[in-house]
């Protein structure tokens, strides 16, 4: 059983030119915890350690009403 926790930090702004067309960007970037890496197996051998980890999102959205 894995446990990890994080913080997630996000932005976004709208564009509006007009009343037909809106521009909607965001960006998200989620800061994880190091995790532990303890793993054996009677083949290769035991792997201990630790990694790290993080996630980059961005979303882009065109909204057109006619």
């Amino acid at each position: 059983m894995m446990n990890s926790s994080g913080t997630l930090v996000g932005i976004g702004a709208i564009y509006r030119p007009s009343q037909s067309f809106s521009l909607d960007l965001a960006y998200s970037h989620v800061f994880a915890e190091d995790s532990p890496i303890n793993q054996s197996s009677t083949t290769t051998g035991t792997v201990r350690g630790e990694f790290e980890s993080s996630v980059d999102v961005v979303g882009l959205q065109l909204n057109w009403q006619f």
